[in-house]
């Protein structure tokens, strides 16, 4: 029987968001995509946990308005 082993990749989006998340400032949708031009997020987050990332998911309200922050 063979060993499947699934290599870990790190696509240059998820790198930007990796590093971003480790200098201790949180992400949102809206930060990502002004400044990195990232514009699926949650996916890159879903990725980064995937491959062992604790990234922590804190819902903020503005007004009516919820977002999404991550950070580590």
């Amino acid at each position: 029987m063979k060993h499947c082993t699934k290599k870990l990749y790190l696509s240059p989006q998820n790198i930007v968001v990796l590093k971003h998340l480790r200098t201790g400032e949180d992400l949102t949708q809206l930060s990502a995509l002004v400044n990195f031009e990232i514009t699926n997020l949650p996916a890159r987050i879903n990725e980064l946990r995937t491959m062992g990332e604790p990234i922590v998911t804190t819902i903020k309200k503005v007004n009516r308005h919820k977002y999404a922050s991550y950070s580590l």
